[in-house]
């Protein structure tokens, strides 16, 4: 079986410490989750106290402080609870992880008119946020939200790249979505070039 062809998303390998906060201008995959949660319960009306209710139901000890923490961040959530949160909120998995985020589709401004709730206001960056979803324990490699979205909906693979550390992180096809590598792959040269033109400009 031959391996199939390549393209790969450079990054310095050196060893880091465990990681908190991602480097300024990426963000973390848990960052996006905490994000698309807490706006999904916001349209739906939930309160944060109705969130853990319901996750108690499905036998998480949540409350309305494991909710809070959640959202913002604090606190990782299990493939149970991840399972969890998609029933409870009624979306599939893959929104939850989409990182063009939950109000892509509205063009007006979400406000459920609950003070316990968050105000949510429609913003350009809810369209296409283009922010790179950087991947834990790295010296900063990030995935781009396009090729992240490809991944979550099965239409390509990611395969990290190591040599005693992480150097990068090959994309290789998925039967049947060979189109979609090559889109992938397109997005990668594009934005390589675009990295390129800034170091120039600097």
């Amino acid at each position: 079986m031959s391996s199939p062809d390549v393209g790969t998303l450079q990054g310095v390998a050196v060893p880091v410490p465990p990681r908190r906060a991602a480097k300024p201008g990426s963000k973390f995959l848990s960052e996006t989750l905490a994000d698309n949660a807490r706006q999904f319960r916001s349209l739906l009306g939930h309160s944060q106290d109705d969130m853990a209710a319901r996750m108690r139901a499905l036998g998480h000890e949540w409350s309305r402080q494991t909710v809070s923490d959640v959202e913002r961040s604090v606190r990782n959530v299990t493939v149970d609870e991840l399972l969890g949160l998609a029933l409870v909120l009624g979306t599939p998995i893959s929104e939850l992880l989409d990182p063009r985020g939950v109000l892509r589709a509205f063009l007006t401004t979400v406000n459920p008119g609950n003070p316990d709730l968050p105000y949510i206001e429609f913003t350009a960056q809810y369209s296409e946020d283009p922010t790179p979803i950087e991947i834990p324990g790295t010296n900063g490699i990030g995935i781009p939200p396009a090729v992240l979205r490809a991944l979550v909906e099965s239409r390509v693979r990611l395969v990290l790249v190591f040599d005693e550390y992480a150097e990068g992180i090959a994309v290789a096809p998925v039967e049947g979505y060979e189109h979609d590598f090559d889109e992938v792959l397109t997005e990668l040269g594009r934005l390589g070039k675009q990295r390129q033109e800034q170091r120039g400009e600097q």
